[in-house]
């Protein structure tokens, strides 16, 4: 029926809501029923369940029944083309009506907000607006300067300076590795404990610790069912803070669930200073 197909609608009879896409492909099937067709270049192959849970689709679906409320069979396809691999998916009655409070409570949730963190993606090399990002703007704002200016910029002097420490602590650690098993070395070779310096000793002890495979080793899995087995879990089980977090803040669980989690967290002020080299198109 037609391709690069733009659909605008409201969420809403008031027409608070409106949204607005566009259709890479919409067509007909010999059955007659509809199907919305949408082409994926990227190498990520996602699986059933995602495709299911989609908003993108589901909203179009919503479109092409605004505009033609006599559709009711709407086929939702997805052409991973690096994969050769198509993905079908449909929406109940039920799931469209979920999908537009859903929606509508995430744009008034959006539009009540007051902070807007960013977020890197691979769609910030075509950004218009750089100069006001928090993660962009220094970038934008010194890659004109010309290279005297540039490299006495107070931001750039401290990258540069703040890369350097970095690497020499690198060095140094390297080093300090080699040091002490060298000490180690000569400790045991020597049968003694303590090794004076100039103006400082070393006190050497040789132990055996107790360990047990990681969370990553094949056996973990077997020592905690023997141990949740015994009814003995709650003594030594630790919980994972850092993963709690994440998987709050990705929404892993369910929102319930969440909820409760929540109340025994607290937002505390954290700042950490990481390296990495510049993008070729941040250059």
């Amino acid at each position: 029926m037609g391709t690069e197909m733009n659909v605008s609608f409201s969420l809403d009879e008031a027409g608070k809501y409106k949204m607005q896409g566009y259709i890479d492909r919409l067509s007909k099937s010999p059955d007659g029923s509809y199907e919305i067709h949408d082409y994926k270049t990227s190498a990520y192959l996602p699986g059933k369940q995602q495709a299911d849970k989609d908003r993108q689709l589901g909203l179009y679906q919503i479109g092409v029944q605004t505009r033609w409320p006599d559709i009711k069979n709407i086929r939702l396809i997805w052409h991973y083309l690096a994969h050769d691999t198509d993905l079908v998916s449909y929406r109940t009655a039920d799931d469209i009506t979920s999908l537009v409070e859903n929606t509508k409570s995430l744009i008034d949730e959006i539009e009540l907000a007051k902070d807007f963190p960013p977020k890197d993606s691979g769609l910030c090399q075509w950004c218009e607006y750089p100069d006001l990002c928090p993660r962009q703007k220094h970038i934008y704002k010194v890659e004109a300067l010309p290279v005297n200016q540039y490299l006495t910029e107070p931001g750039v002097v401290l990258v540069n300076k703040y890369a350097e420490l970095k690497d020499e602590a690198k060095k140094i650690e390297g080093e300090m590795d080699k040091v002490k098993e060298a000490l180690l070395d000569y400790a045991a070779r020597e049968c003694v404990e303590v090794i004076k310096g100039s103006d400082c000793k070393a006190t050497v002890r040789f132990d055996k610790k107790l360990k047990f495979p990681r969370k990553s080793d094949a056996e973990r899995s077997e020592l905690d069912s023997v141990i949740k087995g015994a009814g003995m879990w709650d003594e030594v089980s630790e919980l994972d803070t850092t993963a709690l977090g994440r998987i709050v803040e990705q929404g892993s669980w369910s929102q319930e669930l969440i909820n409760q989690v929540l109340k025994y967290g607290q937002i505390e002020p954290s700042s950490t200073v990481h390296m990495s080299k510049l993008k070729d198109w941040e250059k």
